[in-house]
């Protein structure tokens, strides 16, 4: 699975390189910015609530950053730990 990721991440790098315009300077770049977000859940727990299972919390910490494309770890999907939600 991992390969999978770091494969996809690679595509996706590729895609946003350097523009192949002939017309312009070569070594300047197209604009386009990819941001990537790496965020440990931590089982939907975030630390200024220890013991609490809040979801909006994390969502809001995504949305704050805005990424383009988001890496999540320690997402539960339907444990008991994490109250039986899909966290995906």
């Amino acid at each position: 699975m991992r390969i999978l990721i770091f494969a996809y991440v690679l595509l996706i790098l590729t895609a946003c390189g350097v523009s192949k315009d002939h017309n312009h300077n070569k070594n300047k770049p197209s604009g386009r910015v990819l941001k990537i977000m790496s965020y440990n859940i931590h089982i939907g727990n975030p630390p200024s609530k220890p013991g609490i299972i809040d979801m909006e919390a994390i969502i809001k910490a995504i949305k704050i950053e805005n990424p383009d494309l988001v890496a999540l770890q320690e997402v539960d999907v339907n444990t008991a730990r994490s109250g039986k939600i899909n966290q995906a």
